[in-house]
């Protein structure tokens, strides 16, 4: 082979390499589809900031949150995934070495509390003595919230906790008196709130809580920080296109 075809051939080689698009991946991120917490990386995908970084995000795993959602994002190909704290921090006192790499959602005065509009039992936190009260699962935000709710007014031990994973099967558990009151978030309270009687808001007893953060295996972290990096910024972006233009972000939201 003389120099010449070694060089056309080096040369296809490279543009071969350089044509194969970047490979297919799925983030992990709590809830989304039922939840707010996934808009800003719905938004990123749409409008190409993760291409932009480097990435081909294809698409979104999700689950009924807490520590579920911590095992599906360690299983994906790229172990990061936005979770709940509490979910978080239990794993990490598990032993599992995970590094916490940005905050999510900073509040949760998204979570309404919510009854049959037959039932005029509940009105106030207090009359949930004796009644179910459904949380989504073990370890997620709606475990710790009612967990703080209920130990602040003195009920601790006065209501019986259930979990019902997502907000649609909780919803389901509430239609068919499996519980006495679920959460709700939007968008789901916006299709539903002719159905149902709120009773209060997570916020009125927990106004300064962190619901979600970004997580991600620590070795992982330590060897490919680039990716990890452009993933935080790609949601960045999500977030300030989310504020500039509320009206295009909720079609975008819609089809995912």
């Amino acid at each position: 082979m003389n120099i010449r075809t070694t060089i056309r051939l080096t040369t296809a080689a490279m543009f071969a390499a350089q044509a194969i698009p970047a490979l297919a991946l799925d983030l992990t991120v709590t809830h989304f589809g039922t939840g707010m917490y996934g808009v800003p990386f719905a938004v990123a995908k749409e409008k190409g900031y993760f291409k932009e970084s480097g990435l081909d995000v294809t698409g979104f795993i999700t689950s009924a949150g807490g520590g579920t959602t911590v095992r599906n994002a360690m299983a994906s190909e790229i172990p990061y995934g936005e979770v709940a704290l509490p979910a978080a921090i239990a794993a990490i006192k598990q032993g599992l070495d995970i590094t916490i790499v940005h905050g999510g959602v900073n509040s949760v005065a998204d979570q309404v509390w919510i009854t049959r509009k037959d039932d005029q039992r509940i009105k106030t936190v207090q009359d949930l003595k004796g009644k179910k009260l459904g949380y989504s699962s073990p370890k997620s935000v709606t475990d710790m919230v009612t967990t703080m709710m209920l130990n602040d007014n003195g009920l601790t031990g006065q209501v019986e906790r259930r979990s019902v994973g997502s907000i649609g099967a909780g919803i389901t558990a509430l239609r068919e008196g499996g519980v006495d009151m679920i959460y709700v978030t939007e968008p789901v309270w916006s299709k539903e709130k002719d159905n149902f009687r709120p009773v209060f808001n997570s916020a009125d007893w927990a106004p300064h809580i962190t619901q979600t953060v970004g997580i991600v295996k620590t070795d992982y972290l330590k060897k490919n920080p680039d990716k990890i990096r452009a993933i935080i910024a790609a949601r960045r972006k999500g977030v300030e296109f989310i504020r500039q233009h509320p009206d295009e972000t909720a079609p975008i939201f819609a089809r995912e």
